[in-house]
């Protein structure tokens, strides 16, 4: 069972962590999966879940895509990762949506299957899906 750090957090819920580059590459460095927030905005890309963090490049992308499931948070990030080989989506309120590699990113206690990444919304839910057959858990919580 893969698990992604959810916005870098791996101990429950952490605005100062999420997000920011720092908590991100030491996840990596963990050798763990992160989802990232990526907004586009005046030709620069930045990360941020509600609003505008720190400004990123594609480069830093590129350099860790391997670990990355960027979730766009507007049209132009989605537009701007069009055609490139980076993991991303886009959803708001769907239940399910497909990332650019073809894994069904799925809406909190819901069904799953093998291609499937279910987000967690808390500790119990974490523990509950990393006993199934979903590939992944996104979640605040590293340990299970």
């Amino acid at each position: 069972m893969k698990i992604i750090a959810h916005r870098a957090n791996i101990s429950g819920p952490d605005c100062k962590r999420e997000n920011r580059i720092f908590a991100i590459e030491e996840c990596i460095n963990l050798k763990l999966d992160v989802e990232i927030d990526l907004r586009f905005n005046q030709g620069q890309f930045y990360l941020g879940h509600d609003k505008i963090q720190e400004k990123i490049d594609i480069e830093w992308l590129n350099k860790y895509q391997d670990y990355l499931w960027i979730h766009c948070k507007d049209f132009e990030s989605l537009n701007k990762l069009r055609g490139t080989n980076l993991n991303y989506f886009w959803h708001n309120v769907d239940m399910f949506t497909l990332t650019s590699k073809q894994f069904i990113w799925t809406f909190p206690n819901n069904v799953v299957d093998i291609n499937s990444v279910i987000v967690c919304q808390n500790f119990d839910e974490t523990t509950k899906y990393s006993n199934t057959k979903a590939y992944a858990v996104c979640s605040d919580w590293k340990k299970i």
